[in-house]
């Protein structure tokens, strides 16, 4: 089996917001927004399988509002079990700034319940010391899966994406519950870089939404655990 490699290191900035707007809702704003919005790519369904320690650290860095905090994640995509290729995500995040470390995993069979594959794709992966460390302290919390749409604004400088249909499920160990729970609105994120900052109050002054700090791991967590 391959080893796993470094495939994107990512940096810019982040806002987030939540809508109970339907998706079709969404699009019409968007196409109506002076930025110009238009879809880019396909919509395609994104699975992320969250890892944190006993202690659910990364939650409570989220919860009560640290301003600089990571998450570690496994993501793929796609619908169903299948062999896909499957990316070790590092993303740390500071206010608005965020960084992403994307490592590329060999592919496996994966999805529904069972993730039994993961661990020794982890296992056998070529990854450095800090990240070999914060899988040691970490185990599987939580599963999400959405339908994401693409937008780009008219000038390239700002990205948007819509995620619908979130459901997230209770992980236990490499084995995900198979209850889930439906999130009761969309997550919509403008992404741009740093020459782009100073704009990006504006565009989202024009969005009916809530900027949100919250993540959809921090809300499904409160949705799936008792007592946090």
């Amino acid at each position: 089996m391959s080893s796993g490699t470094d495939a994107a290191e990512a940096r810019g900035y982040e806002r987030k917001f939540v809508t109970e707007l339907s998706p079709q809702a969404i699009t019409g704003l968007l196409r109506v927004h002076p930025a110009g919005f238009r879809r880019i790519y396909q919509p395609r369904t994104v699975n992320t399988l969250y890892l944190d320690d006993p202690l659910l650290l990364s939650y409570w860095d989220n919860a009560v509002g640290v301003s600089k905090r990571h998450k570690l994640r496994l993501r793929w995509y796609g619908e169903g079990v299948a062999t896909r290729a499957v990316n070790l995500e590092l993303k740390e995040k500071q206010g608005y700034l965020r960084a992403k470390r994307v490592i590329s995993l060999p592919a496996v069979r994966v999805g529904g319940e069972a993730l039994d594959a993961l661990p020794g794709v982890l296992k056998e992966a070529n990854l450095d010391a800090n990240l070999r460390r914060l899988l040691l302290a970490t185990r599987p919390v939580l599963l999400n899966r959405y339908r994401r749409a693409y937008y780009r604004s008219a000038d390239a400088r700002f990205r948007l994406t819509v995620d619908d249909a979130i459901q997230v499920r209770r992980a236990r160990g490499w084995r995900v519950e198979p209850w889930p729970r439906a999130l009761p609105y969309r997550v919509v994120e403008l992404k741009y870089e740093r020459a782009a900052a100073p704009f990006a109050a504006a565009i989202g002054q024009r969005f009916p939404f809530r900027l949100s700090r919250s993540s959809k791991y921090a809300v499904g967590v409160e949705l799936l655990f008792d007592g946090v």
